[in-house]
């Protein structure tokens, strides 16, 4: 992770496959977020398409903001978080 002023950048989030699907990733994301949100700070990362870890990322509040052959450049806002909250209540 790289500590811009405006924003954190995920450079590698790396689980091993026989660890996955138990929890790991969405642990380390969620830190990762309440670290973004408690600093009014974006959280900015790249995808390949074909990994399924897109999956997670949007299911933890990430949006597509481009993408290109290969990759989704991907993006979490601490604003966007709060107004999803507040539409749920």
């Amino acid at each position: 992770m790289i500590d811009q002023p405006d924003a954190l950048m995920l450079k590698k989030l790396y689980i091993l496959p026989s660890h996955q699907n138990r929890g790991i990733g969405t642990f380390l994301l969620r830190r990762l977020i309440e670290r973004a949100d408690a600093g009014a700070q974006a959280i900015l990362l790249r995808v390949l398409r074909v990994n399924p870890a897109r999956q997670l990322y949007e299911r933890n509040g990430f949006r597509i903001d481009r993408s290109s052959e290969e990759r989704y450049f991907m993006s979490y806002s601490a604003q966007a978080s709060e107004m999803d909250s507040s539409r749920q209540a």
